[in-house]
């Protein structure tokens, strides 16, 4: 298994908290160097997007995020978001406003991930995991070096 951590969530620019932005361009750049392509990656940064953006929004604050890799084809990636609030995570509700632009993140997360969990945090606050599938691309065999160029 192989792991990226962040203390903390990628700040803004204008230092006005957790960017989403950064956190798929780090995540992104994480999941590139496991050999993941922007393709089979683009589900597991959409949730970190939505959790990031969720623990600054609902959660006080973003306190780290953590993704880590197992297993091959598929592989499994779990994205861990940590924020400030005990509270857990709401569903929205049914008879919201269909054309609203908020309020989808969290039930985007839970349709795109194999399991999502919510445990305390030990420090205050709480912990959401969701676990994803990735394909990962066929292993390249090796030429057999016993070919001989004619010529």
């Amino acid at each position: 298994m192989t792991g990226f951590w962040l203390n903390g969530c990628p700040e803004g620019v204008d230092g006005s908290g957790p960017s989403p932005s950064l956190a798929r361009a780090n995540v992104r750049a994480w999941l590139a160097g496991e050999g993941i392509g922007a393709e089979a990656g683009a589900e597991v940064l959409l949730v970190v997007s939505e959790l990031v953006a969720n623990a600054d929004e609902h959660g006080g604050g973003c306190t780290h995020l953590a993704v880590s890799l197992e297993g091959d084809r598929p592989a499994w990636v779990t994205v861990a978001v940590g924020d400030r609030s005990p509270l857990l995570p709401v569903p929205r509700d049914e008879h919201e406003d269909v054309l609203s632009e908020r309020g989808r993140g969290w039930d985007i997360v839970r349709r795109l991930a194999s399991r999502v969990d919510t445990s305390p945090s030990p420090g205050g606050g709480k912990v959401v995991r969701a676990r994803l599938a990735v394909p990962l691309p066929r292993p390249v065999h090796a030429r057999r070096s016993d070919r001989r160029i004619m010529g």
